[in-house]
């Protein structure tokens, strides 16, 4: 079974570690509770602290794609049981 997320903030609330914080809870219930194999996240790769976020979470780059109607290059970044 595989899990995947995703956050959005406004900019009021960036730099407050909430996206780590959330994504920490998210990891352990997805894994502990709901019994996932693997959860996955996809950021662009100009995005900086997202993409740091997300190392900061365990999740590790997968592969990288450009992405049709979305940022030009993407990264979809998973974390395994």
């Amino acid at each position: 079974r595989i899990g995947e997320f995703g956050y959005a903030l406004a900019r009021d609330h960036w730099g407050h570690g909430l996206n780590l914080e959330a994504g920490d809870l998210l990891l352990h219930y997805g894994f502990e509770v709901m019994g996932l194999r693997r959860i996955r996240a996809t950021c662009a790769v100009a995005n900086r602290r997202s993409v740091r976020t997300l190392e900061k979470l365990g999740l590790r780059q997968h592969k990288r794609y450009v992405a049709t109607g979305g940022p030009a290059d993407v990264a979809l970044r998973v974390a395994y049981e």
